[in-house]
Formats: C-alpha cells, structure tokens, sequence
C-alpha cells in the first residue's frame, strides 16, 4: 500500500485548487525575496522578477511554490517539514518522494546521485515519463533530512520541479539552482547560521 509522503503531499497543497473563496480571505500570500521559514529552520532567496506563493494563515507554513505559467503543468517547491513519515534519513525520504511521484504522475527514476543542501548532504533525483503534452513528464528534486535532538523527529527538505518536458524545464532548473544555491539552515538555537 503506497502512502503519500509528507513532503509532497505539502508540495501538492500549494498547487490545490481550494474550496471556493470566502469573502476578504487570501488563499495565497506572495513572496518576493528572501524567505525565511523560522519554524523549520531554513532560508532561501528567490531570484529577482521571481514571484513565488504560499498558504495563506491559517494554513501551516512549510513552504512555498512556483508557477511560473497557468497553461503548464510547470510548477517548483521548497519545502521543510517535520519526518511525519518517520524516513529517519535522506535516501528514505528521497524514495518516498520518487514513489510518490511515481503514483501519482507515472514517472520513473532516472538518477538517483548524492548531492548537498546547504551543509546538509542530499539526494537529488531525477524522473522521466511519457505522458504527453499538458502533462507533468519530468521532475528534479533534492531532499535533505536533519535530525534534530534526541527523542524528536527530524525535518525533511524539499526542493523540486516538475514539467512537461526536461527540455521545456530549462527556465525552472536554472530558477531550482539558484535558489538551492542561497538554501541556508538556521540554527536551533536561533542565532548562528549556516555559511555557504
């Protein structure tokens, strides 16, 4: 039985459509900028004339997305996130990601390669399907997980793109390397940070 992991299931949240609106209420708060998501301890900067989106309060706030076109299936997250899912470590959590992917959009593995994340290491995989045109065929994504003291959970990292095509995925990956580039972590404490 596949269960959806955490992380994408938080990544799919941010491309939901909603329940129709109430009155005055934002569903999404824009973010231009740096970002700083102090609950899961990270900070990124997205490029200049990049607009990303997140759930508006109430909502929990792991992350955020990228659209950067509504006729595409195209779309980019970062996210962080407690290891809901108890993967314990990153090739766990990766996995969990890619068969996630593999359910939900027909993909398949490519490459599965270590990599970093700030000073985290990483997986990064890549995945590739033949699903035709108006459809996702295509994801990159790197994962990170950090454990945290003893007897808690750790935090899962997201960072991802998913497209119709690689060869249509040019613009998102140079947008997914910039900001995996700036991906910094706080400290748990709160004070030090980590340096690039």
């Amino acid at each position: 039985m596949w269960v959806l992991s955490a992380q994408i299931a938080a990544a799919w949240m941010l491309f939901a459509v909603a329940a129709p609106r109430q009155r005055d209420v934002p569903r999404e708060t824009l973010i231009k900028g740096e970002y700083t998501n102090a609950k899961y301890l990270y900070r990124v900067k997205i490029p200049p004339g990049i607009s990303a989106v997140r759930s508006a309060a109430p909502a929990p706030n792991h992350g955020f997305g990228i659209v950067p076109s509504q006729s595409r299936p195209d779309k980019m997250w970062v996210t962080g996130e407690y290891d809901a899912a108890f993967a314990g470590c990153t090739q766990a959590a990766a996995l969990q990601q890619a068969d996630g992917l593999r359910d939900e959009c027909h993909l398949a593995i490519l490459s599965n390669e270590p990599s970093k994340l700030s000073t985290l290491d990483a997986r990064e995989i890549v995945m590739r399907g033949n699903n035709g045109p108006g459809k996702v065929s295509f994801a990159r994504f790197r994962v990170a997980y950090r454990p945290l003291p003893r007897g808690s959970v750790g935090i899962v990292y997201s960072l991802g793109l998913l497209a119709e095509s690689e060869k249509g995925a040019t613009g998102l990956t140079e947008i997914f390397e910039r900001i995996a580039n700036s991906f910094r972590l706080e400290s748990l404490a709160g004070g030090t940070r980590s340096r690039p």
